[in-house]
């Protein structure tokens, strides 16, 4: 369909007709439809008038249908007697192949998908018949998660992991790494990284989210002393309470050097363990500018729902990390290096 169109009138209206031509367009027929077609066509014709008809019509009819034996009766009667009887006997013929194949396509079971393979399960075994990470990598599948499990496998195993179990079924795989108190779990589902199943656990401690597969590759890179070290930290945070500083002054007034204080923060904790330690509790820091201590509270999230700016957040500067919280008096930025104690 052609519309001629002068030059910058009548575009909005030249581009509809054209489209909806477009959609009247027929699509060619499908297998099968012509042949279909036709028979319902020739099922619904009028049945013709051979009492209308001459002896030499009844006759060329029924030498163009191939009725052999009709063709030779000579009389009106006979000739239309025999050929409406040859014809009701083709129809119910057809009638019948065309019910017999619709059973037929109806019974006819639908075809199948072909079954998804599914990787079996490996079992993790001990250090004596322990199967190397080379032999677990090489029963995997060749979907998206499982060449990303096999890629973290081979990382783990260099850095001194151990692959304790890698799983596999349909595109859903997940490794568990295991280094003496250590455990990182991490999966992936059609080759995407799966947040909630990636976890870092330390013995008996609350499990931490690491945030992608770098992430826990970064986790794998620190020393198992670093490890225990941060695991330490986070007991001692997390013990509300040291002991009590000696007096100022002796029995006699002679004045008592105070003990320092330790950092209750290592730079190997993470910022989450960092924040979880302190939310909803008394900090105490050294002021860098004055040396003196000075201490505030730092909220919960529920405190501060509507007021994402008042929540403790973590930062970086170029003397460090620090936690900036709205406190009882005030907003507060405080170095996380500078934190001497977690109190109630």
């Amino acid at each position: 369909m052609t519309n001629y169109v002068k030059r910058g009138a009548g575009r909005a209206t030249h581009a509809e007709k054209t489209n909806r031509h477009a959609q009247r367009t027929p699509l060619p027929p499908k297998p099968g439809q012509v042949e279909a077609a036709k028979e319902v066509i020739a099922a619904a014709q009028p049945e013709t008038n051979f009492s209308s008809m001459t002896v030499a019509a009844l006759r060329a009819y029924a030498r163009d249908h191939e009725m052999s034996t009709v063709t030779k009766l000579t009389r009106k009667p006979e000739l239309v007697a025999a050929i409406t009887k040859v014809e009701a006997s083709r129809q119910a013929i057809a009638k019948k192949n065309r019910s017999i194949g619709a059973t037929m396509r109806k019974a006819a079971p639908a075809k199948k998908a072909p079954a998804k393979k599914v990787a079996p399960l490996v079992a993790p075994s001990t250090s004596d018949g322990r199967l190397t990470t080379e032999t677990i990598v090489a029963k995997l599948g060749g979907t998206k998660s499982d060449v990303k499990a096999a890629s973290f496998a081979r990382v783990a195993d260099s850095l001194g992991w151990r692959v304790d179990t890698l799983s596999s079924r349909d595109d859903h795989t997940e490794v568990t790494a295991q280094r003496g108190s250590e455990e990182i779990h991490i999966g992936w589902v059609g080759g995407v990284f799966i947040y909630d199943e990636c976890l870092y656990t330390y013995a008996s401690h609350t499990p931490i989210k690491l945030r992608n597969a770098s992430a826990a590759k970064k986790r794998m890179t620190m020393s198992e002393k670093e490890a225990d070290q941060e695991a330490g930290a986070k007991r001692s945070a997390r013990g509300f309470g040291t002991q009590r500083e000696p007096r100022s002054s002796g029995k006699d007034g002679s004045p008592v050097e105070k003990p320092k204080r330790s950092q209750k923060f290592g730079e190997a904790m993470l910022d989450e363990d960092v924040l979880d330690s302190v939310r909803g509790h008394k900090i105490t820091w050294i002021n860098r500018i004055s040396g003196a201590e000075e201490s505030d509270r730092v909220p919960t999230p529920d405190e501060h729902r509507r007021n994402s700016q008042a929540q403790a957040k973590m930062g970086e500067g170029n003397d460090g990390r620090f936690i900036s919280f709205l406190g009882l008096t005030g907003f507060r930025t405080v170095l996380v290096s500078s934190i001497i104690h977690v109190g109630r």
